[in-house]
């Protein structure tokens, strides 16, 4: 009978001991299960708490892709700025020798392709951006229109040179001198290009000294000037000298570009 219950209590442990360690079993998996990285790279360090590692490869091959259209939108567009102002510089050029031609006075010159062909041409480059000006010298001299052609927004402007004898600068400093000799009041003058604004000139101080006969001066004093105040002589040229300070270039005494060069580089 006590072997009976002996059993029977034996038993019972014994099916006590199996649940137990099944449930050991079940814990301990619970514990810390990992996901395959082919899986979505899904790791659970704690029951019930995953955390999926971000994916950033994609951001990355998107955001490539972005910057790439972005520069190749950018000289897209620089390139078609630059045709149309070729194309704007173009027109402006053939205008402006029309005008010259119609307006000129020299026999020599009585066919526009013979009149073209004696005209010349130089870059410049006064502003500071990377698009030239246009320096034009009809055939016909300064009085019918040598002048500086530039671009101004999405038109051509012009500045109406004249008498000049030269014109100085330095280059993309956006300031000019023009040197006018003993042909007008105002002798020399240096300004902001384009924008025309006066930083100082050298004039004669009376008006009525041209003797249009001999070209000569009926006793004028030279009058000099800088940032609107009266000056001397000394301190004009020292002002002038502090603001000509490099490598300074001469329109019209440096490269000459015939109008059948100037249509090549223009793209004609």
């Amino acid at each position: 009978m006590v072997s009976d219950k002996r059993s029977g209590k034996k038993l019972v442990l014994m099916i006590l001991a199996g649940l137990m360690g099944i449930s050991l079993c079940a814990c301990g998996g619970m514990g810390s299960t990992a996901v395959s990285p082919d899986n979505d790279t899904v790791q659970e360090t704690e029951a019930g708490n995953t955390d999926k590692a971000p994916d950033v490869s994609k951001n990355d091959e998107t955001e490539t892709v972005d910057i790439e259209k972005s520069e190749i939108k950018e000289e897209t567009e620089a390139s078609e700025n630059a045709e149309e102002w070729k194309e704007l510089m173009l027109d402006a050029v053939d205008e402006k020798l029309q005008t010259c031609f119609d307006n000129n006075e020299d026999d020599e010159f009585d066919e526009l392709a013979v009149y073209i062909e004696n005209s010349s041409f130089e870059l410049l480059y006064i502003d500071d951006d990377d698009i030239p000006e246009v320096y034009v010298r009809p055939a016909s001299g300064m009085m019918d229109g040598t002048s500086i052609l530039y671009l101004n927004g999405d038109s051509i402007g012009s500045y109406d040179i004249g008498w000049s004898d030269s014109v100085s600068y330095i280059e993309k400093s956006g300031i000019i001198c023009l040197y006018h000799g003993m042909h007008v009041p105002v002798q020399e003058l240096i300004m902001t290009f384009p924008e025309e604004k006066d930083l100082g000139h050298g004039a004669f101080s009376e008006p009525g000294w041209y003797d249009g006969e001999d070209h000569s001066i009926e006793g004028s004093d030279m009058e000099y000037m800088w940032n609107d105040e009266f000056v001397s002589e000394e301190d004009y040229n020292k002002n002038k000298d502090d603001l000509f300070k490099g490598d300074i270039h001469v329109a019209g005494e440096e490269k000459s570009l015939s109008y059948e060069e100037l249509m090549n580089y223009l793209g004609e």
